[in-house]
């Protein structure tokens, strides 16, 4: 289901509650290395990171999980992005799905202009994420659809896109009608997949097949949102 089906799998029961955190990512680590490798995630180092609330809105210094606001459709480093949902939020913090197929197929009937410049692809702003002495932006382009070894490919982050003009960059209006194109596409809630993770619940995404977001959310003194992420390479 995940590499060559519909790009995602969600499995529920996972022991949450039987375990201390530790023991916990401990276990979900091991039963996700039989989907794949577990892969840095940070600057830092991190192979396990922590989805909870930290206060920091998302910007060119900081990434989407550090805070509570709704996260525009996107795909994440690695082949694929696991969650394991240890607490929900007791309001909003839904998990939305999209097709990459399905919207690629939906921007072929649109002007082919647009599909020329998604072809070419943009830069992405690292937002710190970087060794130093790396420029703050990506020197390459990298395609939003492309095709290796005859295998479909998106990969499509707008705000890491759109950053880049804070470092001198220039977007043209071609390119940003071809991303207000795909946005309009990406907005239709027919193209989605909406789930509330529980805990428990485990979600393991194919970052090449399939974009995904998160609704905002708002934590309460008594329940706060917390998710434990894996990046999995194979």
């Amino acid at each position: 289901a995940i590499e060559i089906g519909p790009g995602f799998s969600l499995m529920s029961g996972f022991p949450v509650e039987r375990y201390d955190y530790d023991d916990t990512a401990l276990a979900y680590c091991g039963l996700a290395a039989h989907f794949g490798r577990a892969a840095i995630q940070s600057r830092a180092g991190e192979f396990v990171v922590d989805v909870s609330d930290k206060g920091v809105p998302m910007g060119t210094k900081a990434r989407g999980h550090y805070g509570t606001t709704g996260l525009p459709f996107h795909a994440d480093g690695a082949n694929s992005v696991s969650l394991l949902c240890l607490q929900t939020a007791p309001k909003g913090g839904r998990s939305l799905l999209i097709s990459g197929a399905a919207i690629y197929n939906e921007m072929l009937a649109k002007p082919p202009g647009h599909m020329d410049v998604l072809y070419r692809g943009f830069h992405h702003h690292r937002r710190d994420e970087r060794d130093p002495g790396d420029p703050a932006v990506t020197p390459w382009r990298t395609p939003v659809f492309s095709f290796y070894d005859d295998r479909f490919h998106i990969v499509y982050i707008r705000p890491s896109i759109d950053f880049c003009e804070d470092e001198g960059i220039e977007i043209t209006a071609e390119e940003k009608a071809a991303m207000d194109a795909l946005d309009q596409v990406i907005a239709r809630s027919d193209m989605q997949v909406s789930m509330h993770l529980r805990p428990g619940n485990l979600q393991i995404v194919n970052n090449f097949l399939v974009l995904h977001s998160r609704t905002e959310y708002h934590d309460a003194p008594d329940q706060k949102r917390h998710l434990i992420r894996l990046w999995l390479d194979n």
